[in-house]
């Protein structure tokens, strides 16, 4: 038994190699119902997890490695990237700096800290070690890509940025990967650019792989509706709400559609609505003085 085992993992690593993640998954979760808390076999999945973006899951599978081998630092960073990918920016600083305590030398302690770096909004300081990571090896993962372009997306470098999500593409493609998101970054870079048409063009794709993706049908239906098909806009962006209401941007775009067609009323509901959804969000802000009526 442990003969067979050890040549189903030999051929699931063999595939992870290579690049067939969707060959090797299936594989590694058939393993997990022989040996459910096997840390080489959780840590390979938690890999693949991660290079679909489902951090979540990835997060979950690392854990139980971890609990394995508590001691081995890469499964610490792992970790603290998962929980960096998912906005839990505290947790991912803890688990970044215990694994640094056990092996202050793994270069993947850098990755780690861009994405830290990203949420905290601090681009430049992200931007210094993306950078390198992408000089010091051309052929990186697709996430080091795309983490790069939205760097160079929030700096305002739209070209470099367009580049980046292109290359972040190219590479998940190799991977047998397509990730919607990565599409509504590609078509907010060539928005950015002028590229109107083919940032249409790009949201489109980004919905075709994921419906519910509410910002690409927000975004998608401001851009059909400024081109003069109102009601389709109008219809994109209604999805949007329906999807995410409790995002400002969404009713902020279809008061701004209803300001195109001269609808005051519609116009207004649909500000007030945002500005709500606003102050939910941001429950202690502040109006300035300035703003505020006399």
């Amino acid at each position: 038994m442990a003969d067979k085992f050890d040549e189903i993992f030999g051929k699931a690593k063999e595939l992870y190699v290579k690049g067939m993640l969707s060959e090797a998954e299936p594989l590694l979760e058939a393993l997990l119902y022989e040996r459910r808390d096997d840390p080489d076999v959780l840590s390979m999945l938690g890999l693949i997890k991660m290079h679909k973006a489902d951090y979540n899951s990835a997060l979950r599978i690392f854990s139980a490695a971890l609990d394995k081998r508590p001691d081995v630092a890469r499964l610490h960073f792992q970790i603290a990237l998962a929980l960096a990918k998912l906005h839990r920016v505290d947790e991912a600083e803890q688990f970044l700096l215990s694994g640094l305590e056990i092996d202050p030398t793994d270069d993947i302690a850098d990755r780690v800290k861009a994405a830290i770096l990203i949420e905290r909004g601090q681009f430049e300081e992200a931007y210094k070690i993306l950078s390198m990571l992408v000089n010091e090896d051309k052929v990186y993962e697709w996430d080091v890509w795309n983490d790069l372009g939205k760097v160079y997306y929030e700096m305002e470098q739209f070209e470099h940025a367009h580049e980046s999500f292109e290359h972040a593409i190219g590479l998940a493609k190799v991977l047998g990967i397509e990730l919607p998101f990565l599409y509504y970054n590609l078509g907010l870079s060539e928005l950015a650019q002028g590229m109107r048409q083919k940032a249409k063009d790009s949201l489109s794709k980004a919905l075709e792989l994921d419906s519910e993706l509410a910002m690409a049908w927000s975004m998608l239906g401001g851009l059909v509706a400024e081109d003069g098909d109102t009601e389709r806009g109008i219809d994109y962006i209604g999805r949007a709400i329906d999807l995410q209401p409790e995002e400002p941007t969404h009713w902020y775009m279809m008061a701004r559609v209803y300001e195109m067609i001269g609808d005051k009323q519609a116009a207004e509901h649909y500000l007030l609505e945002g500005y709500k959804a606003f102050i939910a969000q941001m429950p202690d802000y502040q109006v300035p003085d300035g703003a505020k009526g006399h």
